[in-house]
C-alpha cells in the first residue's frame, strides 16, 4: 500500500525537512519501494490568519485560492464505513472533491488524508467534518492535523468534482473522466484549463497536482490483486512521477490519494488513471477530487521574487538591516509574477520609497541615496498606506566602505551570483526577502 501526506509548514532558512518511517514493532522490517516520491515547494503566505482553534473554522481573511490539506487519526473507528471531508461555508455534500471513506475500517487507527484547492470570497469558512456509519464510540486522535495556506488572489489551475460514477470492465489502466468545476463550493477553472477528462495549462510552467479517488468493489477476484492511482502527463503512466497503490484491497469501498509536482509546456495535458492488475469489474465513484494550479514559470522561478506580503495584510512591516553610518546609494525593486501591488506607504529611512501602483508581472526600481546615523538602515510600511511587494532591495556603498570588515550583526554575507563583485547578506535568523550589497572599492 502507498501512504500519503501533504501539508503546508514554515520553515526557516537553513532548515532541514526529511521523511522517516516508524515501524510500530522494532522486530518488524520494510521496504520503501523506487515508486515512492518527496517533493516540496515554497507559496507566498502568510501564517496564523483567519484559524479559530476552539472552533476548528479556518475563515479566510481575503478572496483568493487555498491549498487545504489534512491528516484525520481515528482511533477505534470500526463499524461499516467513516467519512472525513473538508466542508465550505458549512455545506453538506461528500462530492465537492475534499472527501475521503474508509470502508470496514480497521478497529484499532488510520488516518483519513485530505488534500486539494479551493477558491473562497473573504469571510467563507473550511472546517474538517469526520462521519461514522455505524460505530458511535471512537476518537479522533490528537495525531490529526489541519493546514491551509493562500496561493494568491490569481492563479492558473482548478478544483474539480467527479460527477458520475464510472464502471470499470477490464483490467490495466483507465482515464478517470466526468470533472466538473462549478458544482460546489471551492470548485473553480481559472484560465479555462479543464475539459471534463484532462488538464490542459495554457502556460508552460511547473505544476502541483493531486487527486483523491474513491473506488468501490475492487478486489474480489485475487488477494493478490493491487489498483493504482496516478496522474498520468500525456496519458503515458510511469508509476513514480505521482502514483499511490493498495495491495489486497477492499471490496466495498475506499479512497487512494496522490500528489505531486510536474513541468508542464503549453498544450501539455495531465489526467488521472486509475490501474488494476486482476479485478476487471469496479467501480471509480463521484465521490473523488482532482486539483492542480502553477507554482511559477521557468522565467519567474529564474527570477526568484520574493514577496513580503502579497495580500496587504500586515500591520506593520519594517526591515531593519546593520550598517555602519554612511552615505548609500539604495534600489528598492517591487514586484511579483502573481499579485498587483500599491507601494505609496513605502519609506527607507523615513523618506518616501513610492513606485505608485505596479502590476503583476512586472518589477519596478526606485533609487535613492540617503544617510544612515543610527546604524541601521530601516525599510518600513503601513498597511494604511498600502506598502507591500517588495522584491528587493540592493545597497551600493557611497563610501567605498569594504563589506567584507563590516559589522553585519544579525546577518551573515554570501557571494551573490548577480554581478562580479557582489555580496548577499542572508539573515541568519527569520526575516523575508534578500540585500545585496555591492563593494564598489
Amino acid at each position: 500500500m502507498a501512504l500519503g501526506l501533504e501539508t503546508a509548514r514554515y520553515i526557516d532558512k537553513g532548515q532541514q525537512v526529511a521523511l522517516y518511517v516508524i515501524l510500530s514493532n522494532s522486530g518488524d522490517s520494510c521496504t520503501i519501494q523506487s515508486e515512492s516520491g518527496f517533493s516540496g515547494h515554497l507559496i507566498e503566505s502568510r501564517t496564523a490568519t483567519g484559524f479559530d482553534t476552539k472552533l476548528g473554522d479556518f475563515k479566510a481573511p481575503t478572496t483568493g485560492y487555498y491549498a487545504l490539506d489534512a491528516g484525520v487519526r481515528l482511533d477505534g473507528a470500526a463499524g461499516t464505513y467513516t467519512r472525513a471531508r473538508i466542508a465550505i461555508n458549512d455545506q453538506s455534500t461528500t462530492l465537492n472533491g475534499l472527501h475521503s471513506i474508509e470502508g470496514s475500517p480497521e478497529a484499532s487507527y488510520y488516518t483519513h488524508s485530505l488534500s486539494g484547492v479551493a477558491k473562497l470570497n473573504a469571510g467563507d469558512t473550511a472546517h474538517l467534518v469526520v462521519f461514522s456509519a455505524s460505530d458511535a464510540d471512537y476518537t479522533i486522535n490528537t495525531d490529526t492535523v489541519f493546514s491551509g495556506v493562500l496561493i494568491g488572489d490569481q492563479i492558473h489551475g482548478f478544483h474539480a468534482g467527479k460527477t458520475r460514477s464510472q464502471s470499470v470492465t477490464g483490467t490495466g489502466w483507465s482515464e478517470v473522466t466526468d470533472w466538473s468545476t462549478s458544482s460546489y463550493l471551492g470548485q473553480f477553472d481559472a484560465g479555462n484549463v479543464m475539459d471534463g477528462t484532462k488538464f490542459r495549462p495554457n502556460r508552460a510552467g511547473f505544476y502541483h497536482l493531486s487527486a483523491l479517488i474513491r473506488l468501490d468493489a475492487v478486489g474480489q477476484v485475487l488477494s493478490s490483486n493491487y489498483v493504482r492511482v496516478e496522474i498520468c502527463r500525456h496519458d503515458s503512466c510511469i508509476t513514480g512521477q505521482s502514483h499511490s497503490i493498495q495491495g489486497s484491497p477492499k471490496n466495498n469501498y475506499f479512497t487512494l490519494r496522490t500528489s505531486g509536482s510536474m513541468y508542464m509546456g503549453s498544450g501539455d495535458s495531465a489526467s488521472v488513471f486509475v490501474y488494476s492488475n486482476a479485478d476487471a469489474s469496479f467501480i471509480i465513484q463521484t465521490e473523488s477530487g482532482f486539483s492542480g494550479y502553477l507554482l511559477t514559470t521557468p522565467q519567474e522561478a529564474a527570477l526568484t521574487a520574493t514577496v513580503l506580503d502579497p495580500q496587504d495584510v500586515c500591520v506593520n512591516t519594517r526591515w531593519e538591516m546593520q550598517v555602519p553610518n554612511g552615505v548609500y546609494m539604495i534600489t528598492a525593486t517591487y514586484g511579483s509574477p502573481l499579485h498587483s501591488f500599491q507601494t505609496h506607504g513605502c519609506t527607507i529611512e523615513g523618506f518616501s520609497a513610492s513606485v505608485g501602483d505596479v502590476p503583476a508581472g512586472q518589477l519596478v526600481s526606485i533609487s535613492m541615496q540617503l544617510q544612515v546615523n543610527d546604524g541601521y538602515l530601516t525599510f518600513q510600511g503601513e498597511k494604511a498606506s498600502g506598502c507591500t511587494g517588495i522584491n528587493r532591495i540592493v545597497v551600493e556603498v557611497a563610501n567605498m566602505v569594504q563589506w567584507g570588515r563590516c559589522n553585519l550583526g544579525g546577518w551573515r554575507m554570501n557571494e551573490a551570483q548577480s554581478s562580479d563583485g557582489a555580496y548577499q547578506l542572508a539573515p541568519r535568523h527569520n526575516a523575508t526577502g534578500f540585500f545585496e550589497a555591492r563593494d564598489e572599492s
